[in-house]
């Protein structure tokens, strides 16, 4: 059997050092891109409970001028009828 030519000898151990090389990159881009995607699952659960608290917190300043209101009116209508001395 005749002995390949040292080129292709050559060639075939560069080609198994890229296809390592493509393995290890590979595999970063991977574990990147998972932790990536827990990152951005974080956040958005973030986001989600910073919402809800804004959502609450509106409703209770809308609950407070809705009562801040009434007694305004209150005030004003016990005034009213106060006022006679006689």
């Amino acid at each position: 059997m005749k002995t390949p030519p040292d080129s292709y000898l050559i060639f075939r151990e560069e080609l198994q050092k890229q296809k390592a090389e493509n393995l290890r990159l590979k595999k970063a881009y991977d574990d990147e891109l998972s932790h990536l995607s827990d990152e951005l699952r974080e956040l958005r659960e973030q986001i989600t409970a910073q919402r809800s608290m804004m959502e609450t917190t509106v409703d209770y300043a809308i609950r407070l001028e809705k009562e801040l209101a009434h007694l305004k009116k209150q005030v004003k209508e016990t005034s009213n009828t106060n006022r006679s001395y006689h």
